[in-house]
């Protein structure tokens, strides 16, 4: 998803937002994409944003993949079995470097 750059500072936190970031390390680069991982009920119809980070032009293949084992991982500590995956820009990418 592309994004405007700029940046926003949150009160509470005292932490500055915009930068990239890939939900482990801060780099001081302006972003202008964002990643947003979804979780989908397959029984009960419902949406939920499950994480989010934001990159500097379209998330390169294999930062993507390390993101999204990391996201699955969490989801199956947390006790939900993960079924499909799907994206939008990168399938193939993502399913190549997978050996799908």
């Amino acid at each position: 998803m592309s994004l405007k750059c700029s940046l926003s500072y949150n009160k509470r936190r005292y932490y500055v937002t915009g930068f990239v970031t890939n939900g482990k390390e801060t780099h001081p680069d302006f972003a202008d994409h964002a990643e947003v991982f979804m979780l989908r009920g397959l029984i009960k119809n419902y949406k939920q944003p499950f994480a989010y980070t934001f990159s500097q032009a379209a998330t390169k293949g294999p930062e993507l993949l390390a993101q999204l084992k990391a996201v699955i991982g969490k989801l199956q500590e947390a006790g939900l079995i993960v079924v499909t995956t799907v994206n939008q820009a990168n399938l193939m990418k993502v399913l190549t470097m997978c050996n799908a």
